[in-house]
């Protein structure tokens, strides 16, 4: 992927900090001589599509909700596309949202710095549902986000906390992918 020049954007907002960017993702695509030709010579086209990703870095998991709002309606207010039947639909998939809980003054921050792997899977579960709300959820997919990230402060001398949460099709909202934990979020997409 490569950033578009000029697209990083950087605002406040009532609930924490919204990171934005654009990036292209560049994919060869193989396409197969004429039929007339004898030759079995393939050409390759290079093709390009505009995402976007956002980061929202936040003190406490009750601002998440207001703050993804906030982050879509940034990200996608520009990604528009108008289809044949007129109709306004955003990009479809590949899209990255990545959320930041970070600061002393988290309510849950005590939880997670006993070291009690009980209480940090208790936050973990907190953010999975609201990641499972419907309006969350929908918002997200919609939008075109497959993977959430997730990087969790905690006390000085331990390293953060990363989660990945992927889309699934058949429960129909975003669930932990355990085998993905504690991987850098541009790892956790694939």
């Amino acid at each position: 992927p490569y950033l578009v020049k000029g697209s990083v954007r950087m605002q406040w907002h009532r609930s924490g900090l919204i990171a934005s960017w654009e990036f292209l993702e560049e994919h060869m695509e193989r396409m197969n001589g004429s039929e007339d030709q004898m030759s079995e010579k393939l050409s390759i086209e290079m093709h390009s599509n505009t995402k976007w990703g956002a980061m929202v870095i936040i003190k406490s998991l009750q601002f998440l909700p207001t703050i993804i709002n906030a982050a879509l309606r940034e990200t996608t207010h520009n990604l528009q596309v108008v289809v044949p039947n007129g109709s306004s639909e955003p990009n479809s998939s590949g899209n990255m949202m990545h959320i930041a809980l970070v600061g002393i003054n988290n309510q849950m921050s005590l939880l997670q710095d006993s070291g009690d792997e009980d209480q940090a899977q208790e936050r973990i579960n907190k953010l999975a549902k609201i990641l499972k709300e419907q309006e969350v959820g929908s918002s997200l997919r919609t939008a075109g986000v497959g993977v959430i990230s997730c990087i969790i402060q905690r006390d000085e001398g331990r390293t953060p906390m990363r989660h990945s949460f992927h889309w699934s099709a058949e429960k129909l909202y975003y669930e932990e992918e355990p085998l993905l934990r504690h991987l850098e979020p541009p790892l956790s997409i694939f």
